[in-house]
């Protein structure tokens, strides 16, 4: 079951928004989290809404990557594909967009800890073919975590118009 919003809060003034100050503390009150299995149809119907008018979408998930996993199953990329048909799609004009991912160097990783090139060139046939049939730009930024912090491990689905927190993370596979 998907949430609808149950409020909306802007620091302008809009028709149907709260202020950030005239907020209620107890609007704000936890009420626990909706623990539902990762399927297409679920992570479809999380994103279509946030999409649509998007004309920059950041995917920042330290766990992303094209690696795969059973029989021709590839990891994340049903995400992707959600994330191409869905964005800047308004009016039925399927309108280019820019899409960054943001990756850990650890998914183009092998298990020596070394780059596998073999992994760079996946991605980048991955990401030409999707880029070909979507018309979007897609960038990739992998980056190297400073060890002296915390581990980077929250995920998120940044646009033009929103952001979204993913704690479960975007992978169906």
């Amino acid at each position: 079951k998907i949430k609808n919003f149950d409020l909306l809060i802007g620091i302008n003034e809009y028709p149907n928004f709260i202020k950030i100050e005239e907020l209620k503390r107890e609007v704000l009150r936890y009420e626990g989290a909706i623990v539902d299995k990762q399927t297409r149809d679920n992570l479809k119907n999380i994103f279509i809404n946030i999409l649509h008018y998007a004309e920059i979408v950041k995917i920042i998930d330290p766990y992303f990557n094209f690696e795969p996993v059973a029989g021709d199953k590839i990891r994340y990329m049903d995400t992707i594909h959600i994330i191409c048909e869905n964005t800047s799609v308004r009016h039925n004009n399927n309108l280019p967009a820019i899409i960054e991912i943001h990756t850990s160097v650890k998914s183009i990783l092998n298990n020596d800890k070394i780059i596998d090139w073999k992994f760079v060139q996946n991605w980048e046939s991955i990401i030409n073919d999707l880029e070909k049939k979507y018309n979007h730009k897609i960038e990739v930024n992998i980056w190297e975590e400073d060890k002296s912090k915390d581990e980077w491990h929250e995920r998120y689905i940044i646009t033009d118009q929103c952001a979204l927190s993913i704690g479960k993370g975007t992978d169906i596979s």
